[in-house]
């Protein structure tokens, strides 16, 4: 893995700073979600940060809308 900067919550949508820890779901999301930070999650977290929101794009089930880096806004 090249340099990964963030993990991403698998259930918020929220972004933390990049830890081995974090990445291995030995340290979970507020929520109780599971962080990651593989390559497949980084190509999400650039496309989240650059605005994309729809599914195609992101590789994510469905269009991401109200996302910040603390995660979804209802």
């Amino acid at each position: 893995m090249s340099n990964p900067k963030h993990v991403l919550c698998q259930d918020c949508l929220k972004l933390k700073p990049y830890t081995d820890a974090r990445h291995n779901s030995e340290e979970q999301c507020e929520c109780g979600g599971d962080f990651c930070g593989c390559l497949y999650c980084q190509s999400t977290i650039e496309g989240l940060l650059a605005g994309e929101t729809k599914a195609e794009a992101l590789g994510t089930q469905r269009d991401i809308h109200g996302w910040t880096p603390e995660g979804i806004k209802s």
